[in-house]
């Protein structure tokens, strides 16, 4: 980020600081805030919780977050293979164990994974807008979500 400083003639002006912003204790507030601590949904950890900190404590009257919000997306996708691999070490134990009790937990849980256009089933519809510049942004958002049932069977067409 200091090389972008210095080619756009910001350098004398720009400080950039590396750490967890709840830490950090400033001589004045700032009027930039860049971060980049969202993870693959923002809604885990303390994400939301330190950029509403940092907000708070740290941004200037009129200063800018960058991002200034997230939109969350949600469509119905065609994953059988994806699916198959994470349930079946859970379900078909190659041992005499039965760990289908653990199911629950793997499929409730947050995975990183590439998916194509082609998988859709759906348009996607936005889910849920954090709006981390106006304040109060909540890590309980409750969304909305429909689809055709035709969507759930790959009946829809592209």
């Amino acid at each position: 980020m200091s090389e972008l400083a210095v080619a756009n003639g910001f350098a004398e002006r720009t400080e950039f600081i590396q750490s967890d912003s709840r830490r950090v204790r400033l001589p004045e507030r700032v009027n930039v805030i860049v971060s980049d601590i969202r993870g693959s949904l923002p809604f885990f950890g303390q994400a939301i919780a330190s950029i509403e900190d940092a907000r708070t404590r740290l941004l200037a009257p009129g200063g800018q977050l960058i991002p200034r919000r997230d939109m969350m997306k949600v469509a119905i996708i065609e994953a059988g293979d994806f699916y198959s691999g994470l349930i079946s070490p859970w379900s078909k134990s190659s041992v005499a164990l039965d760990l289908s009790s653990s199911l629950l937990l793997v499929l409730n849980g947050s995975y990183g994974s590439q998916f194509t256009c082609e998988q859709l089933l759906t348009e996607p519809q936005t889910w849920a807008v954090l709006e981390y510049s106006a304040g109060g942004t909540n890590s309980q958002i409750v969304g909305r979500f429909s689809a055709p049932m035709s969507a759930q069977f790959g009946a829809v067409s592209r």
